[in-house]
């Protein structure tokens, strides 16, 4: 009984949230990589972030486009305190995204699937392209005085407690 009992809320610790972690870090392709070599990179486990920018429903799926930042520690990406470090788009198969919308924050895990040409207002460029396997939106809060806890939905019955104080 106690080990079906931890078996099932195992089973449900994964299931909550996306995914964005993988087996080796190491693994992930960095965007300035795709950037430089889309061809090579084709097929490889990325995870990029930054604040959305456009959204089209096209044949492929749902398109995101995504003004890229880099990840902190926490998978979460520096908008305010980095300098864009480009653009990128991922697709979406299937149904889903109606929770995106152009200025949310993101992180999202997927295959490079190499880039495309974004021809618009008198300039070409190159968006590195991912299939996405699984994103996650970030809340809006003041991230330079963010608490790590504040996105955990673990530890959000402790901020409606009277009693809980932050201890800085």
């Amino acid at each position: 009984m106690g080990r079906s009992l931890g078996l099932v809320f195992a089973i449900m610790l994964g299931l909550a949230g996306p995914a964005l972690a993988i087996e080796d870090d190491n693994l992930l392709v960095p965007l300035a990589q795709v950037q430089a070599a889309p061809k090579a990179s084709i097929g490889k486990n990325a995870r990029w972030g930054g604040e959305v920018a456009t959204i089209n429903r096209t044949e492929r799926g749902l398109q995101v486009e995504v003004i890229a930042y880099p990840l902190v520690d926490d998978e979460w990406p520096d908008v305010d305190q980095a300098d864009s470090i480009g653009r990128f788009r991922f697709y979406l198969s299937g149904e889903g995204g109606e929770d995106l919308r152009p200025g949310l924050q993101l992180t999202v895990r997927g295959r490079v699937l190499g880039s495309e040409t974004d021809e618009g207002q008198g300039f070409k460029r190159q968006l590195p392209v991912l299939q996405a396997e699984s994103y996650r939106l970030w809340r809006h809060y003041d991230h330079r005085h963010r608490d790590r806890w504040r996105d955990d939905p673990w530890h959000d019955r402790y901020h409606d407690d009277p009693y809980w104080r932050r201890h800085w």
